[in-house]
């Protein structure tokens, strides 16, 4: 009982642990600040790009943290008073 126990929690902390646990965002968000208004857009076009690149069975997690990413810039280029497309 308790082995199946540790193998639930260790799979939950593998999948929420880089967004929640280990502070992808907080982390990405500092990254982000650090960049010129140039890089962001390349940063952006690049997210776009791997997210127009299909989402099989087996990328979906990729393209969810991918999709994170891509939110987090706009909010990032939008704050600085670029006006982008939904």
């Amino acid at each position: 009982m308790t082995g199946i126990l540790f193998l639930v929690l260790l799979v939950l902390l593998f999948y929420f642990g880089p967004k929640y646990v280990w502070g992808f965002e907080a982390a990405y968000r500092r990254k982000l600040d650090a960049m010129d208004d140039e890089s962001l857009m390349r940063e952006r076009n690049s997210l776009v790009s791997s997210l127009n690149a299909g989402t099989s069975f087996e990328r979906r997690r990729s393209y969810s943290v991918s999709f994170d990413k891509y939110c987090i810039v706009n909010k990032k280029l939008k704050s600085r008073g670029f006006k982008l497309p939904d």
